[in-house]
């Protein structure tokens, strides 16, 4: 997941990703509006209701949090999330 993030200019990590938790989030907004954009684009996911994400606060900024726990988990699953992420973000524009 965090090789898709870095490869998508709209999203950025937040910390680095040591075991199967990752924080990022979506970056296209000048900085006092990202904590408000991303819990938008947040609420916008569980309403899709396709992933499952939560959040935590990175250094004082709101962060989207995805924690991959199931062995089952495939790629297809992991890139659904960036790619929830990414449309929710543009339906919330």
């Amino acid at each position: 997941m965090a090789g898709l993030i870095t490869a998508e200019p709209a999203l950025e990590l937040l910390a680095p990703v040591q075991l199967s938790t990752v924080c990022f989030r979506w970056k296209d907004l000048s900085e006092g509006e990202l904590d408000r954009r991303n819990a938008a684009i947040l609420r916008e996911v569980f309403r899709r209701g396709r992933v499952y994400l939560s959040n935590a606060s990175i250094r004082g900024v709101f962060a989207l949090r995805a924690c991959i726990m199931n062995h089952r988990t495939a790629d297809a699953d992991v890139a659904a999330v960036v790619e929830e992420v990414l449309a929710a973000a543009a339906a919330t524009a």
